[in-house]
């Protein structure tokens, strides 16, 4: 079985060992690869700032992104990877994950490109359904 890496940005220190104990949980995921911030994991995905020269750049096989960060919210987040990246970035699927949000808001991120939308606390079993339906697990 191939194991996934995840990319979440969570900037909760609560919510991010919630979130990573129910996804660790899966047998399907390998790596949780974090951030506390939009700015850090845009200068991942684009290979800039301090990751300019990132020897091994690993793309996740997911992203996973609080929609209520600061600074840079999740839906901007969402908005600049879907807007900027190359096509490879652009398919990774990606989860919003909030602990409130209104219809209008998900219907906002589903229209930025979201594929899916968890409800904190996180649900492991819509989680690994979210996996199945996007063929990271089977």
């Amino acid at each position: 079985m191939m194991l996934i890496n995840i990319l979440l940005i969570e900037n909760d220190e609560f919510d991010l060992e919630s979130t990573s104990r129910k996804i660790k949980y899966n047998s399907a995921v390998g790596n949780v690869i974090h951030f506390t911030n939009g700015n850090t994991a845009i200068d991942y995905f684009f290979k800039s700032g301090k990751y300019t020269n990132i020897a091994n750049h690993i793309l996740p096989h997911l992203i996973m992104i609080d929609l209520s960060l600061t600074h840079y919210t999740g839906d901007a987040i969402l908005k600049t990877i879907k807007e900027n990246g190359n096509e490879e970035i652009q398919s990774i699927p990606i989860l919003i994950v909030a602990t409130n949000a209104n219809h209008p808001l998900k219907l906002s991120c589903f229209n930025l490109g979201a594929n899916g939308f968890l409800n904190k606390p996180i649900d492991a079993n819509y989680f690994t359904d979210f996996l199945i339906k996007f063929g990271l697990h089977k």
